[in-house]
């Protein structure tokens, strides 16, 4: 599995005012965060290694597979990328 080149990505979502970003954060853990236009709702799913549970490989390396599909779309588009370059809380 190839890694992502950035730690922060986001992208615009094609129908309205919301943003799907996904990081990882100092742990390796992957953060997700989804804002609908209106409200944040964030998930974590951690680093089977880091002692944070990592009871989720399987989607943790999706979520990183999604992380590298996120920057191919925006270097497509660059106009759609909302990474923030700062950590979750």
């Amino acid at each position: 599995m190839e890694w992502p080149q950035q730690r922060d990505v986001g992208r615009a979502e094609d129908m309205g005012e919301g943003h799907l970003r996904v990081l990882l954060d100092s742990d390796n853990d992957v953060c997700v965060e989804v804002f609908d236009g209106k409200r944040i709702a964030k998930v974590e799913f951690c680093n089977p290694g880091g002692g944070g549970g990592g009871r989720s490989s399987r989607t943790r390396l999706a979520l990183l597979e999604l992380m590298r599909a996120i920057e191919a779309d925006n270097a497509e588009t660059p106009a759609l990328s909302r990474a923030h370059g700062r950590q979750p809380n």
